[in-house]
């Protein structure tokens, strides 16, 4: 492989990366709406253009059009990055303000941890649990949140729960997620043995 090519497979990397980043700030920024893909859509086509007309070297196939429309995407994914990192490292702490959510759905979902087995092969793992809950705001707005597991189980549906948020500095809401809570948390009732009757009777327990 010649370091053009591992350059190449480096740059991807951290495209991907970068995406996946993008993706995650982008669930917790509601704020982000029609306009916010507007401007990423000017800025992108317009770099773009600039690039694929003024760096030949910039080719990814032997057509204009498709280089074009790469480099598009490759734009849209840092511009859109470095706009909601602006806007989240930057937002005013003093601005927080706390919205509440009622809880809809509980969901689990068993996922599975990746094994090794030899070089470039995998298989499945152990699995584990996923914890979330399906939430819907007064004005309307709905809202997938990924908590523990000592959450799910203090919280049952038709629960509220609160979550502070922030203006960011471009503007944009953002949902600060650790600051997730139940208003009215539930306790599990359990049944214990009487040490000295033998009878058992109802007792609150955190326990889980």
């Amino acid at each position: 492989m010649s370091l053009r090519e591992v350059l190449w497979v480096i740059a991807v990397i951290m495209l991907v990366f970068i995406a996946m980043g993008t993706w995650v700030m982008l669930d917790y920024t509601p704020g982000a709406g029609f306009l916010f893909w507007i401007i990423v859509a000017v800025l992108s086509g317009a770099v773009a253009l600039i690039l694929a007309r003024n760096f030949s070297r910039i080719s990814f196939t032997g057509k204009w059009g498709v280089n074009v429309a790469i480099l598009f995407v490759i734009v849209a994914v840092v511009v859109s990055a470095f706009l909601l990192g602006l806007n989240y490292m930057l937002a005013d702490k003093g601005s927080a303000y706390e919205k509440y959510y009622i809880i809809e759905k509980k969901k689990t979902e068993t996922r599975y941890h990746s094994k090794r087995t030899g070089r470039n092969t995998y298989t499945r793992g152990a699995p584990y649990k996923v914890y979330s809950i399906e939430s819907l705001r007064q004005d309307g707005v709905k809202k997938e949140f990924s908590v523990n597991h000592k959450f799910y189980n203090s919280v049952a549906t038709g629960d509220t729960v609160g979550v502070m948020h922030r203006r960011g500095r471009l503007g944009m809401e953002i949902i600060d997620v650790a600051t997730l809570h139940p208003l009215h948390p539930h306790k599990k009732k359990s049944k214990r043995r009487c040490r000295f009757f033998g009878t058992t009777g109802a007792v609150r327990s955190n326990n889980r």
